[in-house]
Protein backbone atom coordinates (compact mmCIF):
# COMPACT_ATOMS: atom_id res chain seq x y z
CA UNK A 1 0.00 0.00 0.00
CA UNK A 2 0.90 3.62 -0.81
CA UNK A 3 2.16 6.00 2.01
CA UNK A 4 2.93 9.06 -0.05
CA UNK A 5 3.61 9.86 -3.71
CA UNK A 6 6.36 12.60 -4.77
CA UNK A 7 6.46 14.78 -7.60
CA UNK A 8 8.85 17.22 -9.68
CA UNK A 9 11.45 17.20 -6.79
CA UNK A 10 13.97 20.47 -6.62
CA UNK A 11 17.14 21.42 -4.76
CA UNK A 12 19.45 24.38 -4.79
CA UNK A 13 22.00 26.23 -2.71
CA UNK A 14 20.07 28.99 -1.50
CA UNK A 15 17.03 29.62 0.84
CA UNK A 16 14.74 30.92 -1.25
CA UNK A 17 11.83 32.69 0.00
CA UNK A 18 10.58 32.92 -3.36
CA UNK A 19 9.55 29.00 -3.79
CA UNK A 20 7.47 29.58 -0.42
CA UNK A 21 5.76 32.49 -2.38
CA UNK A 22 7.32 35.17 -0.50
CA UNK A 23 9.30 38.60 -1.58
CA UNK A 24 13.25 38.93 -1.59
CA UNK A 25 14.48 37.04 -4.15
CA UNK A 26 14.42 36.46 -7.85
CA UNK A 27 12.63 33.82 -9.45
CA UNK A 28 14.27 30.57 -9.75
CA UNK A 29 16.23 29.50 -12.91
CA UNK A 30 17.15 26.19 -14.05
CA UNK A 31 20.16 27.06 -13.78
CA UNK A 32 20.16 27.69 -9.67
CA UNK A 33 19.36 24.09 -9.22
CA UNK A 34 21.55 21.34 -8.27
CA UNK A 35 18.70 18.41 -8.41
CA UNK A 36 15.76 18.79 -10.59
CA UNK A 37 13.38 15.46 -11.12
CA UNK A 38 11.03 15.76 -13.11
CA UNK A 39 9.95 12.10 -13.03
CA UNK A 40 8.78 12.22 -16.41
CA UNK A 41 9.13 8.63 -16.80
CA UNK A 42 6.97 5.99 -16.76
CA UNK A 43 8.54 2.94 -16.20
CA UNK A 44 12.47 1.84 -15.26
CA UNK A 45 14.56 2.54 -12.66
CA UNK A 46 15.74 5.12 -12.71
CA UNK A 47 14.92 8.78 -12.92
CA UNK A 48 16.74 12.04 -15.00
CA UNK A 49 18.38 14.81 -13.44
CA UNK A 50 17.05 17.99 -15.40
CA UNK A 51 19.64 20.38 -13.95
CA UNK A 52 22.77 20.81 -15.20
CA UNK A 53 24.21 18.35 -12.91
CA UNK A 54 22.70 15.46 -14.71
CA UNK A 55 22.76 13.55 -11.41
CA UNK A 56 20.39 10.38 -12.82
CA UNK A 57 18.68 8.73 -9.55
CA UNK A 58 18.76 5.15 -9.19
CA UNK A 59 15.29 3.28 -8.38
CA UNK A 60 15.50 0.69 -5.68
CA UNK A 61 12.47 -2.03 -5.04
CA UNK A 62 10.11 0.52 -7.56
CA UNK A 63 8.20 -1.06 -10.07
CA UNK A 64 6.51 0.16 -13.30
CA UNK A 65 3.28 0.07 -11.85
CA UNK A 66 5.28 3.03 -9.28
CA UNK A 67 5.24 5.31 -11.66
CA UNK A 68 1.68 7.17 -11.36
CA UNK A 69 0.29 10.44 -12.67
CA UNK A 70 1.02 13.44 -10.41
CA UNK A 71 -0.01 17.17 -10.00
CA UNK A 72 2.48 17.67 -13.09
CA UNK A 73 3.63 15.10 -15.22
CA UNK A 74 4.14 11.68 -12.66
CA UNK A 75 5.43 10.85 -9.51
CA UNK A 76 6.71 7.97 -7.93
CA UNK A 77 4.81 5.93 -5.47
CA UNK A 78 6.41 4.92 -2.32
CA UNK A 79 5.49 2.45 0.13
CA UNK A 80 6.70 3.41 2.97
CA UNK A 81 8.56 0.25 3.51
CA UNK A 82 11.63 0.18 1.63
CA UNK A 83 11.13 1.77 -1.77
CA UNK A 84 13.77 4.72 -2.44
CA UNK A 85 15.74 6.27 -5.02
CA UNK A 86 19.06 6.55 -4.16
CA UNK A 87 21.02 9.88 -5.25
CA UNK A 88 24.62 10.78 -6.42
CA UNK A 89 25.95 12.55 -3.70
CA UNK A 90 27.21 15.39 -6.50
CA UNK A 91 23.72 16.67 -6.80
CA UNK A 92 23.54 17.82 -2.83
CA UNK A 93 23.58 21.36 -2.33
CA UNK A 94 26.82 22.41 -0.16
CA UNK A 95 27.51 25.87 1.51
CA UNK A 96 25.96 27.96 3.57
CA UNK A 97 22.13 27.64 2.54
CA UNK A 98 19.78 25.05 1.14
CA UNK A 99 16.23 24.86 0.09
CA UNK A 100 14.55 21.68 -0.74
CA UNK A 101 11.05 22.19 -2.65
CA UNK A 102 8.79 19.17 -4.37
CA UNK A 103 5.28 18.19 -4.81
CA UNK A 104 3.78 15.27 -1.94
CA UNK A 105 0.20 13.45 -1.76
CA UNK A 106 0.03 11.81 1.29
CA UNK A 107 -1.88 8.62 1.18
CA UNK A 108 -4.55 7.26 3.54
CA UNK A 109 -2.24 5.10 5.43
CA UNK A 110 -0.74 8.37 7.10
CA UNK A 111 0.34 9.41 9.10
CA UNK A 112 3.51 6.74 9.62
CA UNK A 113 6.91 7.23 10.16
CA UNK A 114 7.90 8.77 6.93
CA UNK A 115 11.18 9.65 5.74
CA UNK A 116 11.30 11.97 2.87
CA UNK A 117 15.00 12.69 2.19
CA UNK A 118 18.10 11.84 4.01
CA UNK A 119 22.02 12.83 3.84
CA UNK A 120 24.86 12.39 6.10
CA UNK A 121 28.28 12.99 6.04
CA UNK A 122 29.15 10.51 9.36
CA UNK A 123 26.47 13.09 11.15
CA UNK A 124 22.95 13.79 10.01
CA UNK A 125 23.07 16.72 7.78
CA UNK A 126 19.19 16.64 6.13
CA UNK A 127 16.21 14.89 7.12
CA UNK A 128 12.73 15.64 6.19
CA UNK A 129 9.82 13.32 7.95
CA UNK A 130 6.26 14.41 6.62
CA UNK A 131 5.18 12.95 9.23
CA UNK A 132 6.26 11.46 11.96
CA UNK A 133 3.69 8.51 13.23
CA UNK A 134 2.44 11.34 15.66
CA UNK A 135 1.39 13.85 12.86
CA UNK A 136 4.68 15.88 13.57
CA UNK A 137 6.99 17.50 10.53
CA UNK A 138 10.41 17.72 11.09
CA UNK A 139 12.67 19.22 9.36
CA UNK A 140 16.35 18.97 10.03
CA UNK A 141 19.50 20.57 8.81
CA UNK A 142 23.06 20.93 9.89
CA UNK A 143 24.42 19.55 13.14
CA UNK A 144 25.33 20.58 16.14
CA UNK A 145 26.12 18.34 18.87
CA UNK A 146 24.08 16.93 20.78
CA UNK A 147 21.20 15.00 18.79
CA UNK A 148 19.12 16.08 16.46
CA UNK A 149 21.20 18.98 15.81
CA UNK A 150 19.28 21.77 13.92
CA UNK A 151 15.73 21.15 14.18
CA UNK A 152 12.37 22.57 13.60
CA UNK A 153 9.32 21.30 13.97
CA UNK A 154 5.24 21.53 14.06
CA UNK A 155 2.12 19.06 14.80
CA UNK A 156 0.02 19.25 11.52
CA UNK A 157 -3.22 18.33 10.60
CA UNK A 158 -4.19 15.43 8.63
CA UNK A 159 -5.76 17.69 5.96
CA UNK A 160 -2.16 19.39 5.88
CA UNK A 161 -0.35 15.88 4.93
CA UNK A 162 -2.30 13.46 3.11
CA UNK A 163 -5.38 13.31 0.65
CA UNK A 164 -4.07 16.48 -1.73
CA UNK A 165 -1.12 17.38 -3.85
CA UNK A 166 0.77 19.64 -1.35
CA UNK A 167 3.88 21.91 -2.38
CA UNK A 168 6.33 21.45 0.17
CA UNK A 169 9.59 24.01 0.46
CA UNK A 170 11.98 23.62 3.64
CA UNK A 171 14.84 26.70 3.90
CA UNK A 172 17.65 27.18 6.12
CA UNK A 173 20.07 29.35 5.98
CA UNK A 174 23.12 29.12 8.39
CA UNK A 175 24.36 33.06 8.13
CA UNK A 176 20.68 33.88 10.04
CA UNK A 177 19.95 31.21 11.42
CA UNK A 178 17.00 30.65 9.86
CA UNK A 179 15.05 27.67 9.35
CA UNK A 180 11.51 27.57 7.54
CA UNK A 181 9.34 25.45 5.95
CA UNK A 182 6.53 26.57 3.81
CA UNK A 183 2.98 24.84 2.53
CA UNK A 184 1.71 25.67 -0.65
CA UNK A 185 3.51 29.15 -0.59
CA UNK A 186 2.41 30.21 2.73
CA UNK A 187 4.84 30.25 5.72
CA UNK A 188 3.81 27.57 7.78
CA UNK A 189 6.60 27.30 10.61
CA UNK A 190 9.89 28.85 11.39
CA UNK A 191 12.33 29.42 13.64
CA UNK A 192 15.78 30.88 14.36
CA UNK A 193 19.03 30.52 16.17
CA UNK A 194 19.78 27.81 13.85
CA UNK A 195 23.06 28.34 12.81
CA UNK A 196 24.23 24.28 12.54
CA UNK A 197 27.07 24.15 9.80
CA UNK A 198 25.96 22.83 6.43
CA UNK A 199 28.59 20.51 4.42
CA UNK A 200 31.11 22.58 2.30
CA UNK A 201 32.16 19.18 1.02
CA UNK A 202 30.27 16.81 -0.65
CA UNK A 203 28.40 14.40 1.58
CA UNK A 204 28.40 10.30 1.96
CA UNK A 205 25.12 9.26 1.77
CA UNK A 206 22.07 10.62 -0.01
CA UNK A 207 18.53 9.12 -0.44
CA UNK A 208 14.80 10.06 -1.23
CA UNK A 209 12.16 8.18 0.46
CA UNK A 210 13.61 6.49 3.22
CA UNK A 211 15.94 6.98 6.08
CA UNK A 212 20.16 5.88 6.21
CA UNK A 213 18.74 2.33 6.90
CA UNK A 214 16.78 1.94 3.76
CA UNK A 215 13.61 2.20 5.38
CA UNK A 216 10.84 4.99 5.85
Amino acid sequence: AAAFYLGLVCLFPFAASAVGGGGGDPPTRAADLTLWYKFDETSGNSAADSSAGANTGTLQNIDDADWVAGKFGNAIELDGSNDRIDVPVAAHPLGPEVTVAFWAYGADSLPLNTTIFYSENGDRVLNIHLPWNDSWIFWDAGYTPPPPGDRISKLATASEFKGSWVHWAFTKNTTTGNMKIYHNGTLWHSDTGMTGALPTNPVTMFKIGSNKNDNQ
